[in-house]
């Protein structure tokens, strides 16, 4: 996940009228951000299109006794390869304006989401001028910052945060500057700073997007602790709800559909290494349990009440179930067709070397049945 700086486009002009820069190279789903200087106390940007027509959100004027910073963005841009970005303004008046235009490209297949802002408004402040400070929230971050001064000025040392240089923007004019970063974890105390040659008045700010893989896995739970760890693929949701206790989800492959755990107290840990092509139900009131499945499952595991453990090693392509007690079922080899396992109290055990092909029914009521059956066997 992350962020690629593409292209940038700037422009200046001591005008009443808006104001264009170099036309720029947009490609599909690109985050446009443009900065917006002017060398003023009234005149300011209010608004930003390009050729393509995309939407643009203009934010609050940072404004200083002289000068004043706007920035705008446009996420998830229309493709140009020659767009041109014209910034208007409040007033008609003449003013000296600055506009950089800048293009930077998500990964494919993520959402980009403006996650924190920073600036600073100062009517006169010796070196060095910084923002406000702020925490990001992602992982995948970029962070640009736009500045304008009173006059033209000497800068050096842009830095997201502190002590981190940046990458400096093309401006047109020495009083203007922009400067971004990438940042691949979350920051706190976050900010943008520049170094000048004298005193003079500004307004910067700073915006930060944050880059996230789109859709993904849910994880919900109440109360307790519990991970999710995905390695791979899961291209539907898995769903872990408990009250109590703690649990943990690791798998590794692919899932196509869903997974839901559900439980009250307790823990359970479920594993699968390999491939998951319909769903895996664990709902349980009370105990403990494990599920790992190495290999392929075709259909469903379900486990009801009290503890039990389902080993998989190979294909298992129906179901196993289990109701209540202690018990465990071990399948070595291809089972085609269905297990059913109940017992009320105590422990037993059911291993399967090789092929089942049809259908045993273990319980109480089957074992009577054989009882009888081997009774009218012998009396023939």
């Amino acid at each position: 996940m992350g962020f690629t700086f593409s292209d940038e486009g700037n422009g200046n002009d001591y005008s009443d009228t808006d104001l264009s820069a170099a036309a720029i190279a947009v490609s599909a789903g690109d985050l446009i951000v443009v900065l917006l200087g002017t060398v003023s106390s009234t005149v300011y940007c209010t608004g930003v299109t390009d050729t393509q027509g995309n939407i643009y959100t203009v934010r609050t004027v940072v404004l200083a006794s002289g000068a004043n910073m706007v920035m705008a963005y446009c996420i998830d841009a229309e493709a140009n390869a020659s767009n041109v970005v014209t910034a208007s303004y409040n007033l008609a008046d003449n003013a000296s304006k600055t506009i950089i235009a800048t293009v930077i490209t998500p990964d494919s297949g993520e959402t980009v989401t403006l996650d924190v802002v920073m600036n600073k408004a100062a009517d006169w402040e010796a070196s060095p001028w910084e923002t406000g400070t702020d925490d990001t929230t992602g992982t995948d971050e970029l962070c640009i910052a736009g500045l304008q001064a009173g006059a033209s000025m000497t800068f050096s040392n842009q830095e997201i945060p502190g002590g981190t240089a940046a990458t400096l923007l093309t401006s047109p004019t020495a009083g203007c500057a922009g400067w971004y970063r990438i940042l691949t974890d979350i920051a706190s105390g976050l900010y943008a700073e520049i170094d000048t040659t004298a005193s003079q008045v500004y307004a910067i700010e700073m915006l930060c997007f944050k880059s996230e893989a789109a859709g993904g896995d849910t994880f919900y739970q109440n109360a307790g602790q519990g991970a999710v760890v995905l390695t791979g693929i899961l291209n539907k949701k898995t769903t872990p709800v408990t009250a109590m206790g703690g649990h943990s989800m690791s798998i590794t492959g692919l899932v196509d559909t869903a997974i839901l755990i559900g439980q009250n107290t307790g823990g359970h840990a479920m594993t699968i290494t390999g491939v998951l092509t319909t769903v895996v139900t664990f709902v349980k009131a009370a105990g403990s349990h494990a599920m790992t499945i190495v290999g392929t499952l075709i259909k469903k595991t379900f486990t009801g009440v009290g503890k039990g453990q389902v080993a998989s090693t190979g294909v298992l392509s129906k179901k196993t179930s289990k109701d209540v007690g202690d018990g465990s079922v071990t399948s070595i080899g291809t089972l085609t067709t269905a297990i059913l396992f109940t017992q009320a109290v105590g422990g037993a055990s059911m291993s399967i070397v090789g092929s089942l092909a049809t259908q045993f029914i273990a319980g109480v009521e089957g074992v009577a049945k054989f009882i009888r059956r081997r009774k009218t066997f012998y009396k023939q």
